[in-house]
């Protein structure tokens, strides 16, 4: 008896082993804007319940390839529980995922902006606010292109030894001996011709028609062995282009070539590893922009932004650190801006209100100002807050009380 219950027991075991993995099966929908069926490939995560709402993710692929390709070639059904979200695997065919300029049926960013999603958020429980668009080289294209075209979509946008530079350079990438054979496929996508509907699909002048804030947070990645040495050129510059205009993104260079198994697949477990960081913190440094509408716009105004737009709101991009906005408000009052420094440091200590550090910092500044009465009501208020401050190093809040005590003498309050 012993002996059957035992191999019950083993045989429940190995079926909630079998039930913790991912699932994976192909799924279909009728494209209006393709006029046909067109399949797709689905890898939801092991925890998978259809109460809970998860992050998508489409994963387009490249030339050659087709929407099991990532399922083949990448270890990503061992990746997905890194961060648990849906992976949707279309089939692209050779289209780029553009609106081919020389053949009207082939409507593939129609598709894949207005008819998958469609469906996708209507037969599965996906979080509206959190869709992410990734693609290995020409999926990299289309991942960036369709992005960008369509601002406020994807809140992620990942190019993985990705084509960026195809519509820009077209006719120097049709001279490219690899390239002999795919070109009546540019000419179809793209047109024989260099013309407007290629500026309309360069990501090098999509970025710019969006303000560095609403670009998506995008990730470009090379392979360090990649032969397509223009390939990582163009990436490469496009990262550097997002830097000069002050979009947020990350760059890497991982080991492998262009392929699916080594550099694809290293990319792809990044990604998940780093959505893991964002899921807390979120993608955007709330400092980092404060500090260039300060610039720009004026304390009052970036604080009213701040206020409507931010504080209030559960979907915000925004990661707030009071540790980054102490440091701009030492840096604003070293540029004599004593004004826009309180107000910065107000708004930290509104964030966190037992911050002691915070109201020393704030004290500095009054001092420089030559504020004393808000300096000492500064001083008191860390001297205060130092014994119940949850974030304050215990060995450093000796030394903080210290100097604290130092600063009310030289006031004149001891």
């Amino acid at each position: 008896m012993r002996k059957v219950i035992l191999i019950l027991v083993m045989a429940a075991c190995c079926w909630n082993m079998a039930s913790a993995q991912p699932s994976v099966h192909t799924d279909s929908l009728y494209s209006e804007n393709l006029g046909r069926t067109m399949p797709f490939s689905v890898l939801l995560p092991s925890d998978y319940d259809p109460a809970t709402t998860y992050p998508v993710l489409y994963l387009l692929h490249g030339v050659g390839s087709n929407y099991q390709s990532w399922l083949n070639l990448s270890d990503i059904e061992n990746h997905v529980d890194i961060f648990p979200m849906i992976v949707i695997m279309p089939e692209g065919e050779l289209s780029f995922y553009v609106n081919a300029y020389a053949e009207p049926k082939d409507r593939f960013e129609d598709y894949l902006i207005i008819d998958l999603p469609k469906y996708i958020e209507e037969k599965y429980s996906i979080d509206p606010t959190n869709r992410i668009i990734a693609g290995y080289s020409m999926g990299g294209y289309g991942a960036i292109t369709l992005a960008l075209k369509h601002p406020g979509l994807f809140q992620y946008m990942i190019s993985i030894c990705g084509v960026i530079d195809g519509a820009r350079d077209l006719e120097e990438n049709k001279t490219h001996p690899n390239s002999a054979a795919l070109i009546p496929v540019f000419d179809r996508v793209f047109g024989e011709k260099p013309n407007d509907f290629r500026v309309a699909h360069d990501p090098f002048d999509l970025y710019r028609k969006t303000s560095p804030e609403n670009i998506p947070y995008a990730f470009i990645i090379n392979g360090i062995y990649d032969p397509n040495l223009d390939l990582m050129a163009g990436q490469k510059e496009f990262a550097d282009s997002l830097f000069s205009y002050g979009a947020y993104y990350e760059y890497h260079e991982l080991p492998g070539g262009h392929n699916y198994d080594r550099t694809g697949d290293a990319a792809l477990k990044l990604v998940f590893e780093r959505m893991v960081y964002f899921k807390d913190k979120r993608p955007r440094s709330f400092a980092n922009l404060l500090e260039r509408k300060i610039a720009d716009d004026g304390i009052d105004e970036a604080l009213s932004w701040y206020n409507l737009d931010v504080k209030t709101n559960e979907n915000s991009p925004y990661y707030i650190d009071v540790n980054e906005l102490n440091r701009m408000g030492y840096t604003l009052s070293g540029q004599g801006k004593g004004d826009e420094a309180v107000a910065v440091y107000k708004l930290a200590i509104g964030v966190n209100p037992k911050s002691a550090n915070l109201y020393d910092s704030m004290s500095d500044t009054y001092i420089a100002k030559g504020d004393t009465t808000g300096a000492i009501k500064a001083v008191k208020t860390c001297l205060k807050l130092i014994p119940d401050d949850p974030d304050l190093p215990a060995n450093f809040a000796g030394q903080l009380k210290q100097i604290a005590e130092d600063k009310l003498k030289a006031l004149g309050n001891e």
